[in-house]
C-alpha cells in the first residue's frame, strides 16, 4: 500500500491517456470520497444527488473536464470550506467540491461508472439514486417543465 502515501493533487498523464484507467481512477476516487444521496427539499421533494469533495482540488478539476467528455454535464468544482476558518476542525487546506444534480447527468455519470465502482454502498447508493429518478420522471407535473433536459426525463429508460 504505498502507493497510498504520497499525496499528490494531480492525475497522472498516463491514467488520462487511457480511457478504461481514466474510468478506472475516477471510480476509485469516487469510491473512496463520492456520495450519491438523496435529499429532501423545503417542499417535501425528494431529490437525487451527487457530490465528490476532497481537498485535492485538481484532482476535481480533472474529473469535471473528464465528466464533460463522457457527456456527463455538471458545473465546475467551487470552494466548499476554506482553510484557517474556525470551526469545529481545523483544514490545513481549501475543501472543494464537485456535484452532479441533474437528473440526464446523475443516470449518464451511474452508466459509465457502474462496471467500474467496487464499493457495495456507492452501489446501492446509485440504484437508489435511479429509483428516485425514476419516481420523480413519473410524476405528473413534470409534463410542465421547460427546461430541455427534462424533455430527456420524460423518455429515459433504465
Amino acid at each position: 500500500f504505498e502507493f497510498l502515501l504520497p499525496k499528490h493533487d494531480f492525475v497522472e498523464p498516463w491514467i488520462q491517456a487511457d480511457p478504461s484507467c481514466a474510468a478506472a481512477f475516477a471510480a476509485g476516487y469516487i469510491d473512496a470520497e463520492g456520495s450519491f444521496y438523496l435529499t429532501t427539499t423545503p417542499t417535501g421533494l425528494r431529490k437525487s444527488a451527487f457530490a465528490v469533495a476532497t481537498q485535492d482540488r485538481q484532482i476535481l478539476v480533472w474529473m469535471h473536464r473528464w465528466f464533460q467528455s463522457v457527456g456527463i454535464s455538471c458545473p465546475p468544482p467551487k470552494l466548499a470550506l476554506r482553510q484557517g476558518v474556525p470551526r469545529p476542525f481545523s483544514l490545513n487546506k481549501d475543501h472543494w467540491i464537485l456535484q452532479v444534480n441533474r437528473k440526464d447527468a446523475q443516470v449518464r455519470l451511474i452508466e459509465v461508472m457502474r462496471p467500474w465502482i467496487r464499493h457495495s454502498k456507492r452501489k446501492a447508493d446509485m440504484e437508489r439514486v435511479l429509483s428516485n429518478i425514476k419516481e420523480r420522471n413519473n410524476h405528473p407535473s413534470l409534463k410542465y417543465a421547460r427546461r430541455a433536459h427534462r424533455s430527456w426525463a420524460l423518455t429515459a429508460t433504465f
